[in-house]
């Protein structure tokens, strides 16, 4: 958690946030966009795209994700709290910032339970996905590090 970050991963996580969400609308679009059509802002181009405007706005709530990101992992502010603290907290913080773009940007009405259950499902896939990928790639990267701990263990112990 100490690792320093530079400008550029900031932006490239930025820019994954962004592209997988982008995509995963593009995909919904295809499939649901005549449908959505009356439901949200979003699929006002129906299964023809995604409006420049929607694009914009998913960039600016992947900037969010990021800074919130950065908020609560890199021990500036909240170093007493555990990583499952952190995550919860994280995750509620995106779901208030995703509900206040939803409604400022008409993303899906705010009166409609329908659109708000399928948010939340969504988020909770791609949440599940994202800490399943986390936790495997912190593993990865554990055994990796406790290899080349062993290895230089062994190099150094006395013959």
């Amino acid at each position: 958690m100490t690792k320093e970050h530079s400008i550029l991963d900031y932006l490239s996580q930025i820019i994954l946030i962004w592209g997988i969400s982008i995509l995963s609308l593009c995909l919904f679009c295809a499939v649901f966009g005549e449908t959505a059509l009356e439901y949200s802002s979003i699929f006002i181009l129906a299964t023809s795209g995604i409006p420049i405007s929607t694009c914009m706005q998913f960039l600016l709530m992947s900037f969010v994700i990021v800074s919130l990101r950065w908020l609560f992992f890199t021990d500036r502010l909240f170093k007493k709290l555990t990583i499952l603290m952190r995550s919860i907290l994280l995750f509620l913080f995106i779901i208030v910032f995703i509900s206040i773009f939803a409604i400022i940007f008409k993303w899906f009405p705010v009166n409609e339970l329908l659109p708000w259950l399928l948010f939340l499902i969504c988020f909770f896939v791609y949440s599940s996905i994202s800490v399943i990928i986390s936790v495997y790639k912190d593993k990865s990267d554990n055994d990796k590090m406790q290899a080349a701990l062993d290895q230089l263990k062994k190099e150094e112990a006395p013959h």
